[in-house]
């Protein structure tokens, strides 16, 4: 499972870095990893361009799987997104 913070497409760069800089400052904090990850996610931090590379990344390595129902009966430990 992947958790994702979004914002809408015309959101103000501005708002969007003053929002990254908080969940990234907050995934720093001790208890909010163990938090985290005791509820099966793994805090990473990415944004922009390197959270477009991994879901690209995601969508190879497991996309043509999932279409052809390969993925049943898998647990796979996604990170969550935070920068």
């Amino acid at each position: 499972m992947e958790a994702v913070l979004v914002a809408p497409a015309k959101t103000p760069k501005e708002i969007i870095s003053q929002f990254a800089g908080w969940f990234s400052a907050a995934m720093q904090i001790p208890e909010v990893k163990a938090k985290l990850i005791a509820q099966g996610l793994y805090p990473v931090g990415l944004c922009g361009a390197d959270f477009a590379a991994h879901i690209r990344k995601q969508y190879d390595d497991y996309g043509p799987r999932h279409s052809r129902g390969e993925h049943q009966g898998r647990i796979n430990r996604a990170p969550a997104m935070f920068n």
